[in-house]
């Protein structure tokens, strides 16, 4: 049973809303932690410099696989060209995943995510990584701040 809202109570948030809300952070962490001083990302894929509130945190394989939509090595700034118009660049994308988190690593994403394609992960491991994402981004926030 869920707990009723009202004065000092929060409503638990369902696995989908936990699901968009670690999306939404993990992508402002990626995409901030990859901007300059004056707010622009450079595009993983053309390298394409866009301000990071207008880039994409495009992913190398799909969002549909739990396995490795919030690995790190799988999300990375991308303008909108890259990410939308051309499903994401993924030639390109494998061989710069490999090039900045080592030789084969575009291809263990891959096994990972076949390997566990279907799981699903528990409401209180989505917790912990909102958790874990939220701190990440204010501090990072913080800095960006401080910064300028």
């Amino acid at each position: 049973m869920l707990p009723k809202k009202g004065k000092g109570r929060r409503a638990r948030k369902g696995k989908a809303d936990l699901v968009k809300v670690l999306d939404e952070t993990l992508s402002k962490v990626v995409r901030l932690e990859a901007a300059d001083a004056n707010g622009l990302v450079r595009c993983f894929t053309c390298s394409d410099r866009v301000p990071w509130r207008q880039a994409d945190a495009g992913h190398y394989v799909r969002r549909g696989r739990f396995a490795t939509r919030w690995d790190r090595r799988n999300v990375k700034p991308q303008c909108q060209t890259c990410n939308r118009r051309l499903g994401g660049n993924l030639e390109v994308f494998a061989r710069n995943i490999d090039l900045v988190h080592g030789p084969g690593t575009a291809r263990e994403l891959e096994n990972l995510a076949r390997k566990h394609e279907g799981d699903r992960i528990p409401v209180p491991e989505l917790e912990r990584r909102l958790s874990e994402a939220r701190k990440v981004l204010g501090r990072l926030m913080a800095y960006k701040r401080g910064a300028t």
